[in-house]
Order: C-alpha cells, then structure tokens, then sequence
C-alpha cells in the first residue's frame, strides 16, 4: 500500500509538456572475455519522440506559494533526504522550507525559454521541483515531464498494484508489457495472453506508449521444447504475438532476447544451437511483414560496455538486421551488478557503435555490501552516470525501469522509488540531470 502522503500527490494535475524538435529476467552478467572487432562508429539516426499534448494556459496561481500542493512536494523532497535539508546556510525540515520559500520565493525561481515558451522551474539545492509554463498552474516536476522537455522517453515494466492503476500515465510515457512462455504457452500451438492482456489495459486507460516483452527468449523456452521442437514452433511463437500486438496497436516489440547464449553456461540459447543466427532473422522479418507499423527491438544483456559478449552478440546481430532494415532498436537492459557499473564515457562509445538508436529497457540496480550510509550515495553516482551517458551519447531514446518501485524489484534489486512507493535520493537526481541538460 502506498503511503497516505503520497496519494495526495496524486492530485488530477496535467503534466507540462514540450515538444522538443528534434526479459525476461537478465542472464547472470556475462564475462568480458571475447574482445570487440575494431570499427568504426555508425551514427544511428535521430530520434523523435511521439509528440505531446501541450498543455492551454488556464487562470492558476502567480506565485509558487499559492500552489496549495507545494507542501506535499516538499515534504516527499525532505523526506527523501533523511528530513532535513540545508538551504541558504540553515538546516530545515519540509515545513521550513515552505516557508521559506513562501517568504524568499524569488530566489528559488529559474525561468527558461524552450522553443520559444517562457518555462519557470523550483529549484532547490539544484533539484528541480515544479514548474510552470506561461502563465498556467504550478504543478510537481516528473521524470516523465522533464524527459519530454530533453527528449528522452520514460518507461517502467507495469506491475499489478490496483492502488496504482490510474498512476501510470501521470509517471512515464511507455509501459514494458512482458510474456513468460515458460507458463503461458502450455503446448505448441496457443499462448494464455490473460497477463500482458491485463498489462496492456492499465496502459490505454493511462493512455501510454507501450513495449511487448519479449516474442523469442531462449532462456524462458516453453516447457515441451525440451522433448523437441522445429522452426516452424518458432514461427508460430512470433505470429502468435505479433498478432497479439497488432490487436492492441503496441507501438514496439522485443522480438528476441538474448540470444546466442553458449551452451556450456546456465542459459543457453537452443534455438541458435539448433539454428544459428537465421532464426533471428527469421523472427524479425516475420514481425515486419505481418505488423510493419510496429518498431522492432533486439534486446540484450551486459551490452552496456565494451568486451562482453552480450556486446558482441548485440553488434552482431543487429548489423545484420539493419541490412535488411529489420530492426528500429538495440535493447540494453542495463540490469545493473556491482562488476556491471557503468561507465559514462564508454556507455557513449558503444551506444553510437550500434547501427541504430539505444533504449535502456530494464534499469535496475544490485547494490550488495553496501552500507545503509552509503546506499544512498552510490545510487545516486550510478544513476546520474546512466542519465548522463543516455543524454550526452544523443543515440538513448529510453529509459525504462525494471518496475516502479522497490516492492517489485526483480530478485530484490532496488529501483527508484522505495516500497511504499516515496521518490529516492536518485529520483531527484535523475530529474536533476535531465534539467542539466535542457537546452
């Protein structure tokens, strides 16, 4: 259950937004023992994020301290820093601070122009925490708002918490669907559909972007392969959900994932031992053909950095899709393990090395052996490095969060929000960067 405080967050406010021109489960982290072919970088070609509602200016407070909810942004900020913060040389708690800035608020007051509109921003201690377009209403600064403003989409993997269902859409632009064959495809011709069915209907009533996960996962293999299976039961898999996705209008879809796995590790891929990369492709051309309108994802794990084999598989297999003009992204899960922490410099270098845009897909984080006083801290460094390399590489298109908080984190690994679903440390941190950013 959420906490009482952060319902009231929920208030039926419309995010701002402008328009800027412009797996299953991951395996375990993949050695860097297979050194990358040297070559030189493609640069995928810009994105462009789906266009957004602009808000109409309405008759709305003047000031920041008429926006009756700027006690409750305040007290989930203050909140998240252990309840208290330094501001102009004074330790404050959630009600000082609104005072404070009831008193002094022009000092706390940053305005910008984007694409010709006048934007006004809260900052505290950097951190950006309302905002206000023209001359419309304050409203609660988001990841989702200000990825609009950078143009950078934010997702989550949608989870089954009924007191979250009409939250979605006022948090991110794109919800991950996801299809475990392994229980839902009992024999070799139908798929029980009831999970992303359910997945899919929070998306269109929050009226979301939405990502299928994943047609072709190997280590989640249908129970009945292991007594036989041919190209054609892959085939029927792919069709199966495509027309599923068709159905819905999902807007993109994870074809294959993680493939080429060897077969002497804990998950390997038996389709490539049976076929090789022709199976991929397979799947790929498949998908195009019978929903052309969709964009296709070939997704991958540890493919973040440079010398591993999920690299290399990924740079292998999606060249050979673009030579065919099957593939729209490169999916980087970016699970997230303490001998995965990224690197932004080298995030840049093998993002604009793939021949096509990067969506991060599956953001997570393992954080073991850390102590409780410097969790926060070491969350907060990875998650501006994951950010930062997103933005600067100008080939990140997305980044999605492998659940919305803690309470579903996968294995137990931590997210960005804590179980009773309260903004961390890192969520401030992630929409602090993105405002870096702005143009």
């Amino acid at each position: 259950m959420i906490s009482k405080r952060f319902l009231k967050l929920l208030a039926p406010l419309m995010l701002v937004v402008i328009l800027l021109a412009a797996c299953g489960a991951s395996s375990t982290p993949i050695p860097n023992s297979t050194p990358i072919p040297t070559q030189e970088p493609t640069q995928a070609p810009t994105p462009t994020i789906v266009p957004a509602t602009t808000i109409t200016p309405t008759t709305g407070p003047e000031n920041i301290s008429d926006a009756k909810e700027l006690p409750e942004w305040l007290d989930e900020f203050v909140h998240a820093f252990d309840g208290k913060i330094h501001v102009s040389g004074k330790e404050m708690d959630s009600g000082q601070l609104t005072d404070e800035i009831r008193l002094n608020e022009n000092k706390y007051i940053i305005e910008k122009q984007i694409n010709g509109i006048d934007i006004q921003f809260l900052i505290i201690q950097g951190f950006p925490l309302a905002v206000r377009q023209g001359d419309g209403q304050w409203q609660e600064v988001t990841m989702k708002n200000l990825g609009t403003l950078v143009n950078l989409k934010i997702g989550s993997l949608i989870s089954n918490n009924e007191n979250l269902r009409s939250w979605w859409g006022k948090e991110f632009h794109m919800g991950t669907i996801t299809l475990g064959l392994r229980e839902a495809m009992p024999n070799n011709t139908s798929i029980d559909f009831g999970w992303p069915d359910y997945q899919t209907q929070i998306a269109i009533e929050n009226k979301m972007e939405t990502k299928l996960h994943a047609g072709l996962f190997p280590a989640g293999a249908p129970l009945w392969m292991k007594y036989g299976f041919t190209q054609d039961d892959l085939d029927t898999i792919v069709r199966l959900e495509v027309e599923f996705a068709k159905k819905y209008q999902l807007d993109e879809i994870v074809v294959v994932n993680e493939a080429r796995i060897p077969a002497d590790w804990v998950t390997p891929d038996i389709y490539w031992q049976k076929f090789g990369i022709d199976y991929v492709i397979r799947a790929f051309r498949i998908a195009r053909e019978l929903y052309p309108e969709a964009k296709l994802i070939y997704n991958d794990t540890a493919n973040h950095k440079y010398g591993t084999f999920g690299t290399e598989t990924t740079r292998l297999i999606s060249n050979a899709l673009f030579e065919e003009d099957l593939i729209d992204y490169v999916g980087v899960q970016m699970h997230i393990d303490p001998d995965q922490y990224p690197n932004k410099e080298e995030m840049i270098g093998v993002f604009r090395n793939y021949p096509v845009p990067v969506q991060i897909t599956e953001l997570d984080f393992s954080l073991p052996n850390i102590s409780p006083s410097e969790y926060n801290a070491k969350l907060n460094e990875i998650i501006r490095i994951v950010f930062e390399g997103c933005l600067e590489s100008e080939v990140c298109v997305n980044i999605t969060t492998w659940g919305e908080n803690d309470s579903v984190g996968w294995g137990g690994r931590t997210l960005l929000r804590d179980f009773d679903n309260n903004r961390k440390q890192a969520y401030y941190v992630a929409m602090q960067t993105m405002f870096e950013h702005l143009p």
